[in-house]
């Protein structure tokens, strides 16, 4: 129960540093400026919000009824989970351009990229939109 409890509190200590908008890859989305976080748990545990995720998990998973009710359920999750601190610890996403944005020409592939990132923008523009109605709403 301590490793759930604490695998909590550490995940809404680093919601609570980083703001609801950057909990949600709001800066990775374009939607809200980047900002450097230095309030714990950043800058104390790496990964905060995913380590303290898979901290709970497994948590769970030590509970005999939970491994028998759902032995797949925890495994999966902190699989994924750290495939997904990997990806932003080494920036894969970086590395590895997309290919719709390559081209034989370097003007051309500047041009394919600006478009796509103009397409990007109007997509975000628009949930943005939605969501803040949303919001203004309740």
């Amino acid at each position: 129960m301590a490793m759930i409890a604490s695998g909590y509190v550490v995940s809404i200590l680093a919601t609570n540093a980083l703001g609801v908008d950057r909990t949600y890859f709001a800066a990775e989305l374009g939607l809200v400026p980047p900002k450097w976080i230095d309030q714990f748990p950043y800058g104390y545990i790496p990964h905060p919000m995913i380590v303290s995720q898979i901290w709970a998990l497994l948590g769970f998973f030590k509970a005999a009824h939970f491994r028998a009710e759902a032995p797949y359920v925890v495994p999966v999750h902190v699989a994924l989970y750290t495939v997904h601190m990997l990806q932003e610890h080494f920036d894969i996403y970086k590395r590895y351009p997309s290919s719709s944005s390559s081209s034989s020409s370097p003007a051309g592939g500047a041009a394919a990229a600006k478009q796509q990132q103009h397409e990007q923008q109007q997509v975000m523009s628009k949930y943005y939109y939605v969501y803040h109605a949303k919001e203004k709403r309740v």
